[in-house]
């Protein structure tokens, strides 16, 4: 199983999403596992859209990132996935009330990172500009997921 797990990961590396997804969902139905793993898991399903921007994959996020997040609703990491799930959904007041206290100095560089990317793009679909503006400069400042503000970035200029 964990060279299963170790395959799904090359397959993502390599932009087979499909593939990698199988695998994971594999794993998900076939090992007894912690709480915990599980949700490590649905989250990186989830992450498939977040992360890699493959929208092929939105009704499923959707799912994974609620259940990861039922799992752990405490955990901000979990939280995030499912605030940028709900806004590729479209459901943008939705994943900005689970994303913006995310974007707060006492965050990980990492979920203030993406939650800032995914949150800028809700407030520009609201039509909030100046505070999306403000909330990719959030975004940029860490240096993380540079592809992932360039491709929401890029999003933005076409809503």
């Amino acid at each position: 199983m964990l060279a299963l797990r170790a395959d799904a990961d090359l397959d993502l590396a390599s932009g087979r999403h499909a593939s990698a997804v199988e695998k994971i969902k594999r794993l998900l139905h076939e090992v007894i596992m912690h709480p915990a793993e599980k949700a490590a898991l649905l989250d990186r399903l989830a992450c498939v859209l977040v992360i890699q921007g493959d929208k092929s994959f939105l009704a499923s996020a959707q799912d994974w990132a609620r259940q990861a997040y039922e799992l752990f609703p405490s955990c901000k990491t979990l939280r995030g996935t499912l605030g940028s799930v709900l806004v590729e959904a479209g459901q943008y007041a939705h994943g900005l009330e689970l994303l913006v206290p995310l974007t707060s100095e006492n965050n990980s560089a990492v979920d203030k990172t993406l939650a800032a990317c995914f949150g800028a793009k809700a407030l520009r679909a609201l039509g909030r500009d100046a505070e999306a503006h403000n909330m990719m400069q959030v975004a940029r400042t860490s240096g993380l997921f540079a592809e992932v503000c360039s491709r929401v970035e890029s999003e933005l200029l076409t809503m």
